[in-house]
């Protein structure tokens, strides 16, 4: 029962090393957690990241992925400009 334990936390420990190597200065919440699925993935499938073949379907989902995030990038943009735009309202009211 103690192995069982501690290999538990050698993985929980690896994980958190695994983050470390991931990130980069100024990086967001959502960019840490696509990158540990991502990474994830590759490991769960038992694939070493040198050994992926490229095909076409793979860059048919990045474009697709990268015409998502400009979407999203504009969505929230939006918004920031929504929420100052109240915010000047709100300020001219008082």
């Amino acid at each position: 029962m103690v192995k069982i334990i501690l290999c538990g936390n050698a993985a929980v420990e690896g994980g958190f090393s695994i983050n470390k190597e991931l990130l980069i200065d100024n990086m967001t919440e959502e960019t840490i957690v696509s990158q540990r699925v991502v990474f994830d993935a590759i490991h769960a499938a038992g694939m070493v990241v040198i050994k992926v073949e490229i095909t076409s379907k793979i860059i048919a989902g990045v474009r697709q992925a990268n015409a998502q995030y400009k979407m999203a990038l504009q969505a929230k943009q939006l918004q920031q400009t929504e929420e100052e735009k109240a915010a000047r309202e709100v300020r001219r009211e008082i």
